[in-house]
């Protein structure tokens, strides 16, 4: 839920035999809603996961594009996109934020490591960057900023023997340890 009574809902829907990234908008305050249950977001967007709120009011997605990378949108509240673009590599991104310099960062995973991306306002990829814990699959699934402009990543590590144990990494804004 949004700041000013929106509550957004991003997921997929299979149109066509291809999955469809998909986005409703809904004001509590008055019931209605601001763009139509299951709105198609993009014809690139494919299963989408992480949804936050942008200092502009407006909606910052993330998820999976179709030809597998990761793909991250700024909408409006009715759905339509500003910008969108995909990661240079194979991802799956599942929480979004905007950092408190305005910048946009999305997380998830791309191949084994646990992965974050870094854009700027216009959704130009500014830096990305693996993480690998314990050697077996790795995956973040939140992202935050602390008071001090540090990224918190939490998710999971991986063992060699598949035993998966909670993680937290934290960074500075450009993603160093």
């Amino acid at each position: 839920k949004t700041n000013d009574n929106y509550i957004v809902f991003v997921g997929d829907m299979q149109v066509d035999g291809q999955y469809d990234g998909i986005y409703t908008a809904f004001n509590t305050a008055d019931g209605v809603f601001k763009s139509p249950p299951g709105t198609i977001v993009s014809s690139i967007s494919s299963r989408l996961y992480g949804v936050n709120r942008s200092s502009d009011y407006n909606v910052l997605i993330s998820g999976l594009a179709d030809n597998g990378t990761g793909y991250i949108a700024k909408t409006n509240q009715a759905g339509g996109v500003s910008w969108e673009t995909t990661t240079n590599q194979a991802a799956t991104l599942y929480d979004i934020l905007e950092d408190s310099m305005g910048n946009v960062v999305a997380v998830g995973y791309s191949g084994a490591d646990a992965f974050m991306v870094k854009l700027d306002q216009s959704g130009n990829i500014l830096a990305s960057k693996t993480f690998d814990g314990s050697g077996g699959n790795d995956r973040f699934y939140g992202i935050a900023e602390s008071d001090s402009g540090e990224y918190i990543m939490v998710g999971f590590t991986e063992d060699s023997n598949g035993d998966k144990n909670g993680w937290m990494v934290t960074t500075d804004p450009d993603g160093n340890l």
